[in-house]
Formats: C-alpha cells, structure tokens, sequence
C-alpha cells in the first residue's frame, strides 16, 4: 500500500515541476551519462515518460560517441538549441562516432549552440577530421561556444557566427582569409600553440571591440628586430574591455603585440616569454614592464621576486587580500640563468615601486637591485627567503657607527619605512665580513633603531644558529620578536625556550 501511494504522488507532480526537476538532475554529474539517465527516467511510467518528451531542452546536451541513442537524442530536442561534445579518447579511428558527429554538423549546426571538439588527427583518420572540421564554417547562427582541439596545426578553422561570444582553439589554427569572419560579440578568445604571425592575430583582434579575456600560447621563436626597442607608430588596436589577458609568447612579438594595443579596463596580466643567446633580449623585457604596468590601473602595492615577477595592483591604500591573483606576472626563460635574471631585472626596474608596502624576496638579488628596493619610500612589510649578508649589508646603508655610538647619516638611510622583517631559513651561524650573520643582524638593528628606525615586528622562520640568549638581545632592538619553525628544528632545543610559534 506504501509503494503504491508514493507512486501515485508522483504520478501527481505538475508537469513543470516535474520538468524543472528532471532538468536540474541532467546537470548533476552523480546520475553519470545523460543518455543512460534519461533512458531510465522515461521508462518509470507513461507519466514521467511524456512529461520527459515534452521537453526537447532535455535532450538538447549530447555527448557524441557511437550509442544509437544520441540520433534519438537529437531528434527528441527537436528544435531547441544543441550543445554539442564529442571526445575522442585514443587515436583509433571510431568511424560510428564519426558518422554521428558528421550528421550532426551536416543537418543541425544551424541550432548549435555549444560545440566542443576535440580530434586526434592521424594519418588514416586524417581526411575524415579535415572534413568534419570543414563542416564548421557553414552558417551556425546560434553558435556561441566552440571550443576546437586538433593534433592537426595545419588545419585552419572558418567560423560564420556572429553570435559567437567564446572561441577556444587548440593545436589549430582560424583561417587567414579573415574578410568573412564577425567577431563583434566575442567575449573570451584562448589561442594554444598560435604558430602565425603576429600580424594575423592583430587581424583578429580588430574585430573583438568587446573582448574581455585574451589567452595566446605559442613556442614561436621569432628573430630579434634589433637590440633596442622602437614603439610602434600604427594606430592602436582599443580593446575596452579586456580584463584578463595571458601571453605565453616570444619576447619582440610579446612587445609587438602589446605596443600595437590600448588596454583601458585590463586587471591582470600573465607574460610569459623565452630569451634568445645574446644580452640584445634584455632591453626587449624593459619595454615589456612599462607597457603593462601603464596598462592596469591603481598602484604595485605587495610584489613577490621568485624567478618570477609577481605583482598585485590597488586602487586605495590597503593591501589586497591573500589568495587574490596577481595583477601582474611576469616570467622569463632564457638560455641560461644569467640572461633570465637579467631581463626579470630589467623587467622590475621598469615598474613604478613607489607605493609598494608589502615585499617577499625567494630569489638572489643582484646589487643594483638591493639599490632600487631599499629606496622605496613606503616599504613596512618585508619577507626574504635566505639573502642574508645582502640584505643586512643593505639595512645597514647610509649609516655609520660614529665614535659616540650615534649613527650620522650618509646619503640617507635604507628601507625608511620599514616596520615587519620575516627571515627565513637564515643560517644565523654563517660567517662573512669577519663576523656572524647573527651579529651582523643584531648591530645593524641596533644602528636603525638608534636612528629612530627600529622594527615593530622581528620573525625568524626555519632559522638556525641561535639560544636563548641571542633572543633577548633581540628583544631590545625590535618590540617583538616571534621565531615560527618546523617541528623537526624545534626538537633540537629547549621546549621550554624554543617553541612552535613563540613569541617574545
């Protein structure tokens, strides 16, 4: 009797109830493939059967493979727009699917609205994927995503939808007769492995006035145009929308590219380019730092120098929250590690570091650098990974212990502003300059402090090379001083002096 009433409340739910709910469950990823689901939801009942025909949008999400049921999918969608996904898993030729998919493109593109390909090219299979690709570049006046992967670069994509609002292609390439293409309402446009000119791309972003996001990859090793950078004198291409843009290019076409285009809303910025042989690279990553960083609005107020540059831009005085992706990346690969340092270098110095608050250094520095971050005017937050004499040495700038032990200023002291030093995996007990890092440490503290610039916050993290009593000489040159360390470095001292996290 049980059994027999809840059948009959279900057979009592309102079509559209029940059609909302048969909907909400296709996109649940728990019930596995929808063709299997659909197939066990319509024989419940002659009910559940029709309410399940009555609704072509349920059908429409069709995962291609060579099942007898996705010609039937099709047809039970009838009108309503299709989204489209064929995966080819191997690099056997699955003639069934392809007969599918083929039929699909043929009679039914007009109505796609979502078409997801991705191909395996080879060499029997080869003609029939050149023919399903061709297939695309019928009308397809409902067609707003098209994500294309191909084995095959040599295949170029037509695409005739002016709808079309996200373009993914991979290992392929659009077409360079670009007279019939309309991306007006193009809003997200990703490029994997792009082997054309830059010229071409240029040809495409013309026609993107609304584009927000911009992906281009490529391992294009263009030829230098010279050792110094000339900006370029065409009219550039306004792209007022754009907010995210990745560029995974070689260096002269990253700088080609970017000079030939006018950001005006652009929040983040990922470069990432090789380096030739020679030193004639360098200038190239100078013109690349200024140009993005005239490109995104507010002020470089927390950077991270890795053997990337990572920089997070705000509009107001406050840091931007953790987590946050960076407004700025910059990495460069070169040769050798001389000439990528060299251009990350290079790089930094052409960014404007003058509201900089927050800086964590996990990378050797050069001197000329130590110089260009230790004049920053507002700088209270500093974070180093070893580093150790170089910083100290730099902290130490522009002061002297004079014979009355008060420091007389030189040309002005270092790091003016600074108020939070975190060490870390400092090895206190090196020796170099004729003494310990540790004592080191301790008299140039002591020589800031002295000058009216002494720490709010000192913390040792993983650092060696220390005892209690190093820590309340410390103590008198910083107001506090907290040493956080792994479980590993605390067993090897006084529980009761050493402790996880402890503060003094």
């Amino acid at each position: 009797m049980q059994g027999r009433q809840t059948e009959f409340i279900a057979c009592r739910i309102p079509p559209e109830i029940l059609g909302a709910i048969f909907a909400e469950m296709k996109d649940d990823n728990r019930y596995g493939m929808i063709t299997r689901w659909f197939k066990s939801v319509s024989h419940v009942c002659s009910y559940w059967r029709e309410v399940a025909l009555a609704n072509p949008s349920l059908w429409a999400d069709i995962q291609i493979n060579s099942s007898p049921l996705v010609m039937e999918m099709v047809r039970r969608s009838k009108a309503a727009p299709l989204t489209i996904k064929y995966c080819e898993l191997d690099e056997s030729d699955p003639a069934d699917s392809y007969t599918v998919l083929n039929e699909i493109l043929c009679h039914h593109l007009s109505r796609v609205k979502s078409l997801d390909l991705r191909l395996h090219s080879t060499r029997t299979n080869r003609p029939i994927v050149c023919k399903l690709l061709a297939l695309i570049g019928q009308p397809a006046p409902m067609l707003e995503c098209l994500y294309i992967e191909s084995s095959d670069p040599t295949v170029e994509i037509v695409v005739c939808s002016s709808r079309l609002q996200h373009l993914t292609l991979s290992r392929c390439r659009l077409t360079r007769n670009l007279e019939n293409t309309d991306f007006r309402n193009l809003r997200s446009l990703v490029i994997d492995f792009y082997k054309e000119e830059t010229a071409h791309l240029l040809g495409i972003l013309r026609q993107t006035p609304f584009l927000e996001r911009l992906r281009v990859e490529t391992n294009m090793k263009a030829t230098l145009p010279g050792g110094t950078f000339s900006p370029q004198t065409i009219h550039p291409i306004n792209l007022l929308y754009l907010e995210s843009f990745v560029l995974v290019y070689g260096l002269p076409g990253s700088v080609s590219l970017l000079d030939s285009i006018a950001f005006s809303n652009l929040k983040n910025a990922q470069i990432s380019t090789n380096l030739f042989a020679d030193e004639s690279s360098i200038p190239f990553a100078e013109a690349l730092g200024r140009k993005i960083d005239d490109s995104i609005e507010g002020s470089i107020s927390r950077l991270r120098l890795t053997s990337n540059v990572l920089c997070w831009k705000t509009k107001d005085t406050e840091l931007p929250a953790q987590g946050l992706s960076p407004s700025i990346n910059g990495c460069f690969a070169g040769t050798s590690d001389y000439l990528a340092d060299g251009a990350r270098d290079r790089f930094l110095q052409s960014l404007r570091l003058d509201h900089l608050r927050s800086l964590d250094i996990c990378a050797k520095l050069k001197d000329n650098i130590w110089t260009l971050l230790s004049d920053l005017p507002r700088l209270k937050d500093l974070r180093i990974l070893g580093n150790g004499f170089s910083l100290i040495a730099a902290l130490n700038s522009g002061l002297v212990d004079s014979p009355d032990a008060s420091p007389l200023p030189l040309k002005g002291p270092s790091f003016v502003s600074l108020r939070n030093l975190t060490i870390v995996e400092w090895k206190l007990y090196e020796f170099n300059f004729g003494t310990t890092l540790f004592d080191f440490m301790t008299s140039s503290l002591g020589l800031r402090k002295k000058a009216g610039l002494s720490l709010e916050l000192l913390q040792l993290q993983d650092c060696r090379g220390f005892c209690r009593e190093d820590f309340r000489g410390l103590k008198k040159i910083a107001k506090q001083v907290e040493w956080i360390a792994k479980p590993e470095l605390t067993s090897k001292f006084d529980s009761q002096s050493y402790r996880l996290g402890a503060v003094w």
